[in-house]
């Protein structure tokens, strides 16, 4: 489900697999709406020549590695997820960043945040090295920014600094629904992933709606309830 090599959105985790009926999901591609219910989690999916139904009873037969491997960044593609911007700091001082939507609170007490970044990508060379990184919860708006962190370092440009603020010592995107400074305190390897932990040591947040991530696409939440109260009036 990657949109490009550098857009880590592998394991999404924010938002539930159900989308409340209540709500509906605004493709901002297409400038149209779709109901929660077209997201039901109770659907028959066909799976080559097997069958998953609401029945529970799973396939019908032993699935192979190689069909898993083919079929497993398409089946998390259609998990709805927030979007964030992971931000460090390299040695001269620049700034880095990636997008990525595989991350999740952990605890409250102390305030935890996770954050699962491939070792392959520099993000997380630079998120070993020095123990911090921000993150930055992206509004409806700021999809140009996600794709801009999405892409590869030596293809992507300069972001105008406009949209780049501090958070204490640390960089996060202006205008961001949410910022965090990030202290690491744990780190796990994963696979070809590493989950890193982190204690929240700053946060501040603002008003506007999420950024959402699709089924490869970026939208955002509309309020069906507030909608419909609205053309109830008298």
């Amino acid at each position: 489900m990657l949109m490009s090599s550098y857009l880590d959105m592998s394991i999404p985790s924010l938002l539930s697999g159900y989308i409340d009926n209540s709500r509906s999901v605004y493709n901002l591609a297409t400038g149209s709406f779709c109901t929660g219910r077209s997201f039901s989690m109770w659907r028959h999916v066909a799976i080559r020549n097997n069958s998953v139904g609401t029945s529970g009873q799973g396939t019908t037969g032993l699935q192979s590695a190689e069909s898993i491997g083919e079929m497993y960044r398409d089946a998390w593609s259609r998990f709805a997820t927030g979007v964030t911007v992971i931000t460090t700091l390299e040695p001269d001082g620049s700034l880095h960043g990636m997008t990525a939507s595989s991350v999740t609170s952990v605890s409250l007490d102390p305030p935890l945040v996770l954050v699962v970044i491939g070792e392959s990508r520099q993000s997380h060379g630079l998120v070993e090295s020095t123990g911090r990184f921000g993150m930055s919860i992206l509004d409806t708006g700021q999809a140009e920014i996600a794709k801009h962190f999405a892409t590869p370092p030596e293809s992507r440009g300069e972001l105008d600094l406009k949209h780049v603020t501090r958070l204490a010592d640390t960089p996060v995107i202006s205008g961001a629904i949410a910022a965090m400074k990030c202290k690491v305190s744990a780190a796990h390897k994963a696979g070809d992933h590493t989950v890193f932990i982190a204690e929240v040591q700053a946060i501040e947040v603002g008003g506007g709606e999420p950024l959402v991530w699709f089924q490869r696409q970026f939208g955002g939440f509309t309020d069906q309830n507030a909608k419909n109260s609205s053309g109830n009036k008298d």
